[in-house]
């Protein structure tokens, strides 16, 4: 087998896979949970209720912003993820299997399909709605004191995890006949 082909196989491995899911495990440790705990300690010191005493509605005030910020900005970060995951491999593939920038390109280029982009592009968006919507729905729904912010933080991540998950197994069989 041609050397070249390890450029396709890095390529489509991180612009499917690893670039959208990582990024979005990231996302969760970081956005997701910060998101859950702000929420839920607003919730338990009564501050969304002081928001309906006063008339306001906390999902616009706080939900919209965050979950149109997600939706923004996870596919740009999933495209910066997706070059420097290429880059890393063609600097890797270079050391570690001595094969030359332009066979690793010509190879990445030989398999590649327009349609990879605008599907990781699609994961990014569909898991920046999905991640700050979980975060904000979990933390609204803490209860407890500071324990409970904790608990419903833990809960928030590890569901947020296993949704991320199962709905990037359900994109190929949805995206990629």
């Amino acid at each position: 087998m041609p050397l070249y082909v390890l450029g396709s196989v890095v390529a489509e491995g991180v612009i499917l896979e690893l670039g959208p899911v990582l990024t979005a495990i990231v996302m969760i440790g970081r956005v997701g949970a910060r998101i859950t705990a702000e929420l839920g300690t607003m919730q338990v010191s009564e501050q969304i209720d002081a928001l309906y005493s006063l008339g306001r509605d906390p999902v616009p005030v706080l939900a919209a912003p965050r979950i149109l910020a997600g939706m923004v900005v996870m596919p740009a970060l999933v495209a910066i993820a997706n070059g420097i995951g290429v880059i890393a491999g063609m600097v890797s593939a270079r050391a570690s299997a001595g094969l030359g920038y332009e066979s690793f390109l010509y190879g990445a280029r030989l398999f590649w399909h327009s349609w990879d982009f605008y599907y990781s592009e699609m994961k990014a968006f569909v898991f920046g709605f999905i991640i700050p919507l979980i975060s904000v729905h979990m933390g609204l729904l803490t209860r407890g004191g500071a324990e409970g912010v904790g608990r419903s933080t833990t809960a928030s991540v590890v569901f947020m995890i296993i949704t991320v998950l199962v709905l990037d197994a359900l994109f190929p069989p949805l995206f990629l006949n």
